[in-house]
């Protein structure tokens, strides 16, 4: 029991000694601190900042405020407790010159300006930020992989490479007067969204479906829509009621056979008959 004691509080104090160091790493220069952007963000900077975001932050930071990050895991730079305690201009030495130890700094490979739109995104996520990037509008990229393994239908959602999380993707197969909705699902973190298509649905002669995946909001992420042609259909049994149904069928009864004919005969008979009439009436006219 003392053993576990000690190890514990080993454990507990080399933690606590990493924490004090990795803040002790944080010297801003006070000239820095006060340090503001120097042009006022705008929506199309914030958008410029997440996409490099995600490219340059995200693998260690995650996305903002969707993952619960503890201890001694990174920071997340999108909680309230981070964006109060930090101003624009510690946030841009950070991400631009970092501490030299835990977390490298950015000069060098992002420019000045491409820092601040990284500081401008993160600015989003402030409270009173008059910029929603949640409402504007994304031209983002859809593309679709087919999964013969369970019948999966798999749309990935990309910003200019980025994968784009929570967009909701339409998922439906064409018919006659109308699209059949499969189902709508939400891109991940990784930006797939996948839906799986019905063992019951019928298509064609050949058992083909054509599919149609698009985005659900299209004002806000763009009229991108991806058709694919599906052998995973049931196959299309289409029964002839004209041959069925037809007189000269094969399942006809004689009875109604010899009923069909002789009516179309005595027509005929009748038809004939009349004309006769008038030919001899005409004749003896003359």
């Amino acid at each position: 029991m003392l053993n576990k004691n000690i190890t514990f509080a080993v454990i507990f104090g080399l933690m606590l000694l990493f924490s004090i160091d990795v803040d002790a790493q944080w010297n801003i220069p006070a000239g820095e601190k006060d340090k503001k952007a120097p042009t006022e963000a705008t929506v199309d900077m914030a958008l410029k900042g997440k996409t490099l975001y995600m490219k340059n932050c995200k693998a260690c930071h995650q996305v903002p405020k969707t993952t619960n990050l503890k201890p001694p895991a990174p920071t997340d730079l999108g909680s309230e407790e981070y964006l109060t305690s930090r101003t624009e201009g510690e946030t841009f030495f950070q991400t631009f010159k970092g501490n030299g130890g835990s977390m490298g700094g950015f000069e060098g490979r992002l420019s000045e300006d491409e820092v601040w739109d990284i500081v401008h995104y993160l600015g989003t996520f402030r409270a009173g930020s008059t910029i929603d990037l949640a409402s504007v509008q994304q031209d983002l990229d859809l593309k679709v992989n087919l999964k013969e393994d369970g019948h999966k239908i798999v749309a990935v959602a990309t910003n200019a490479g980025v994968p784009a999380g929570d967009v909701k993707v339409l998922f439906s197969v064409k018919r006659y007067f109308g699209n059949l909705t499969l189902g709508v699902a939400k891109t991940n973190a990784n930006g797939y969204a996948a839906v799986s298509f019905p063992n019951d649905l019928p298509g064609d002669k050949s058992g083909n479906a054509e599919i149609i995946v698009k985005f659900a909001n299209q004002d806000r992420f763009g009229k991108k829509e991806v058709t694919k042609t599906v052998n995973w259909a049931t196959v299309l049994h289409v029964e002839n009621m004209t041959e069925q149904r037809a007189m000269w069928g094969t399942d006809t009864p004689l009875w109604l056979l010899f009923i069909y004919f002789g009516i179309t005969i005595g027509v005929w008979l009748g038809i004939i008959y009349v004309v006769f009439q008038i030919l001899k009436i005409r004749k003896v006219a003359n």
